[in-house]
C-alpha cells in the first residue's frame, strides 16, 4: 500500500514561503534600552517575479516577547506594500520613538532569539489567546531560519556579529541622565541583559539587588539629584541619587544610589555600581501625588454633523494614534524621538507631545503637558481644513489630570464638567 504525506500549499501556514524568497534588509528602531524594538523585514521574490514579502515584527524583552507579527505579501505592482505595509509600520513603530536603523540578518534572529527565551517563564501564565498567537507566530518564525540559515554564517563571527547588534539597537552615545533612566527602567523590567549594555555591574549582582522584593515594574517618574561633595575631584566618579515611582501590582516609591564612571573623551560614561536604598509600596493616593503635573487643555465645539469631521486633515492629527476610548475617540500623537528620557525630572508619559479626545457630544479636547506643544496643536487645527468646522469654546490649565478619567466618563461633556473657563478673548 502506498505511503501518504501531508503537502502544505501556499495557503497553509505552515507552508515555509521563505524558501521561495531572498533577504533583502530589516529596518528596525534602535529603543532596545526601553526595552521594545520593532522591525520590518523586507524579501523579494526568488523567481525574479520582484513579488515581495514583509515582515512586521515588535519584540517585548520583557514579559511578552515577539507580541506582534504580521506577514504581507505583494506583487510587483505594488513593490514596497503600499499603504498596508506603511500603516502597519506606524502603528507598531510609530509610538516608539528613536531613529531607525539598518540591521544586518544575524542581529534579527539574535533579537528574536532573545525575546523567545526571556518569554519563555512568563508564557504559562498567560491567556489561552495570546499563547495561541505566540505558538503560530514562533512556527513562521522556525520557519523563516529554516529557510535562510546560511545567512546566519555569512561574515564576522558570531561574538562581533553580538556586539554590532547591541550597538545598533541602543541609542548612543547617552546623557547621564539618560544613563540613569535607561538603567532603572531595565532593572525594574527584570530586563538584566538590557541593563548590562549600561554599565560594568554584572547580571548576578543584578539579580541580588533590593529589586528582587517586586515583580516587573514599570519606571513611571524618577527626580534625580548629584550626590557628590565640592571634596569630590573634578572628573571623577559621579555619585546620583534617584527618587522613584514605579508601577508593578502596586505603586512602588524607591531610592536609589547610582554610581557613574568619570567623564572621558575616549569612552562613554556607564554605570560602575547602584544600591536601593529605599523600596517600599504606596497607595495610589500617594502615588498620585508623587505623579501630579499639569494639563493644557483647549476646548472645540464642532459647528459640523461628526461624520463631515475627520482628524486626518489636519498634520499633526493624520499623524495620531487612533483608538476607541468609553466617551469617543483618543488620537495619541507621541514624540518623534526619546529626548524625555534625557531629564531629571523623568515621566513616563512625557512620550506623548499631546492628545485628542472626540466626544459623542461634538466635543474636540486638546490636551498637552506643554504649553508650547497645546500652542502649536492649535495652531495645526487653525492652519488645517478642520478651521472652519470647530468653535473655540476655552483654554483651560488644569494642576490635575483629568484628561484620561474625562475620556473614560461615558457621554460626559467637558463644557459642563469645568466650573471657571480661561478667558479666550
Amino acid at each position: 500500500m502506498p505511503k501518504l504525506r501531508v503537502v502544505e500549499g501556499k495557503l497553509s501556514s505552515k507552508y515555509n514561503h521563505f524558501k521561495d524568497y531572498r533577504f533583502d534588509s530589516c529596518i528596525a528602531t534602535d529603543t532596545r534600552l526601553m526595552g521594545v524594538v520593532a522591525m520590518k523585514v523586507s524579501w523579494t521574490a526568488k523567481d525574479g517575479s520582484r513579488d515581495k514579502l514583509f515582515q512586521l515584527i515588535h519584540l517585548d524583552f520583557s514579559e511578552y516577547g515577539v507580541d506582534d507579527y504580521r506577514e504581507i505579501f505583494s506583487n510587483a505592482n505594488n513593490p514596497e506594500g503600499g499603504r498596508e505595509v506603511r500603516s502597519e509600520w506606524k502603528r507598531i513603530s510609530g509610538g516608539l520613538g528613536g531613529s531607525e536603523v539598518k540591521i544586518p540578518f544575524f542581529t534579527l534572529v539574535q533579537l528574536i532569539d532573545e525575546v523567545i527565551a526571556t518569554n519563555e517563564k512568563y508564557y504559562e501564565g498567560h491567556e489561552p489567546f495570546i499563547q495561541a498567537f505566540r505558538k503560530e507566530t514562533l512556527m513562521r518564525l522556525r520557519l523563516m531560519k529554516e529557510a535562510s540559515s546560511k545567512l546566519l554564517y555569512e561574515g564576522d563571527s558570531f561574538e562581533e556579529k553580538s556586539k554590532e547588534g547591541q550597538q545598533l539597537v541602543c541609542k548612543s552615545p547617552l546623557t547621564s541622565f539618560e544613563l540613569i533612566n535607561y538603567f532603572l527602567m531595565r532593572m525594574l523590567d527584570k530586563d538584566f541583559h538590557g541593563a548590562s549594555f549600561l554599565g560594568d555591574v554584572t547580571t548576578s549582582e543584578m539579580q541580588q539587588s533590593r529589586f528582587k522584593e517586586i515583580g516587573l515594574a514599570e519606571l513611571v517618574r524618577n527626580k534625580i539629584s548629584k550626590e557628590n561633595t565640592s571634596a569630590t575631584p573634578t572628573g571623577g566618579e559621579a555619585v546620583y541619587k534617584s527618587r522613584f515611582t514605579a508601577l508593578s501590582d502596586s505603586y512602588i516609591y524607591g531610592e536609589a544610589l547610582i554610581t557613574l564612571s568619570p567623564r572621558s573623551l575616549m569612552r562613554t560614561r556607564s554605570v560602575l555600581d547602584f544600591e536601593v536604598t529605599t523600596l517600599m509600596h504606596i497607595s495610589s493616593y500617594e502615588a498620585a501625588l508623587q505623579l501630579q503635573q499639569a494639563e493644557y487643555i483647549t476646548l472645540y465645539e464642532l459647528t459640523v454633523p461628526a461624520e463631515a469631521f475627520d482628524l486626518d486633515d489636519s498634520v499633526f492629527g493624520a499623524d495620531a494614534t487612533m483608538s476607541p476610548a468609553p466617551n469617543g475617540i483618543t488620537y495619541i500623537l507621541y514624540n518623534k524621538d526619546n529626548y524625555h528620557v534625557d531629564s531629571s525630572n523623568y515621566y513616563m508619559n512625557h512620550d506623548m507631545y499631546g492628545a485628542y479626545l472626540l466626544t459623542p457630544n461634538n466635543e474636540l479636547v486638546v490636551m498637552s503637558h506643554d504649553i508650547i506643544k497645546i500652542t502649536n496643536m492649535e495652531a495645526d487645527i487653525s492652519r488645517s481644513m478642520n478651521a472652519s468646522k470647530l468653535e473655540l469654546k476655552g483654554r483651560y490649565k488644569l494642576e490635575t489630570q483629568v484628561f484620561k478619567s474625562f475620556s473614560e466618563m461615558p457621554g460626559a461633556k467637558f463644557s459642563e464638567m469645568i466650573y471657571s473657563p480661561e478667558n479666550n478673548d
